[in-house]
Order: structure tokens, then sequence, then C-alpha cells
């Protein structure tokens, strides 16, 4: 006896989600010279503008800037102490540590359409790093945000 089986398959849609997020400001947020033991710090905002839930991950890139070796940024990238806060009025810590280090770091684990976010970055050079290795040394540093969407 032959078994005979059939199945249809219809109205199967695919789509995609609109993941966005807004930066401000956009422009560099540290360009000065750093003192041992100075602290600077300040604020980016970050806006889902999209319409999913999301997080969002920040890496520091950072290479030479002019006249500073490939291995000297990287020995300045390591000794700089980088600090990643979210929000102004119940702050939470979401990174301690080198500026070398900072590599996708969950900064936002719950980010829905439409609300901002204050991140607050800060950068030491701590009082054990007083010789002269980083002397005149200096980097550029950019802070990249990426975001993926998540269910919920």
């Amino acid at each position: 006896m032959a078994f005979t089986f059939s199945q249809t398959n219809s109205n199967n849609q695919a789509g995609t989600y609109n993941l966005e997020i807004s930066i401000n400001p956009s422009s560099a947020i540290f360009n000065r010279v750093l003192e041992v033991g100075e602290t600077i710090a300040e604020t980016i905002a970050v806006v889902n503008t999209g319409s999913v839930n999301a997080q969002v991950y920040l890496t520091a890139d950072w290479g030479p800037a002019l006249g500073t070796t490939d291995l000297d940024a990287t020995m300045l990238a390591n000794a700089l102490e980088a600090t990643v806060y979210i929000s102004a009025t119940n702050p939470e810590q979401k990174y301690s540590g080198s500026l070398i280090s900072l590599q996708n770091q969950l900064v936002i684990s719950t980010f829905t359409p439409t609300e901002e976010v204050a991140i607050n970055i800060s950068l030491v050079v701590p009082d054990n790093r007083s010789g002269p290795t980083l002397l005149n040394k200096s980097l550029h540093t950019d802070f990249v945000f990426v975001a993926i969407s998540v269910s919920g």
C-alpha cells in the first residue's frame, strides 16, 4: 500500500527590524593633555531611535597620534584607566580597567525604543605611572557603540 503526504506552507513573510541608535555628541569628547593623577570625564547621550529593544556594547578603538609610535600608544592605552558609568541620576558602573581592555563591554542590557541613556566615560593616568616612559605620548581614541536587537 502506498503512502502519500502533502503539505501546503502558505502566507510566509520575512521582515526586518528597525534597529538604530543615535550618539550625541558625535565629535571628540577628550582633547587635552593629562597630568599624572588627573581624571577627565565626559558624557555621551545614547538614544534608541529604532523600533525594537536592544543591547548596546562599547569598545575603545585607539591608535597613535602624530609623533607617537604604535608601541608607545600601546603602552599609553595600557596605562590609562577607564571607567564607564550609565545614568546620571542613579549611576551604575559598567566598566573599570585599562583603556586597552575596553572591548565589547555590555553597557546597556535593556534599551527600549525612544529611551535615552547617559554614558559617562572617565580616564586617568594613575599616580604609579609617573616615570618618563609615557612623557609626550599621545593617542587617538574612538568610542564605538554597537547595538543588537533583543526580544522583550
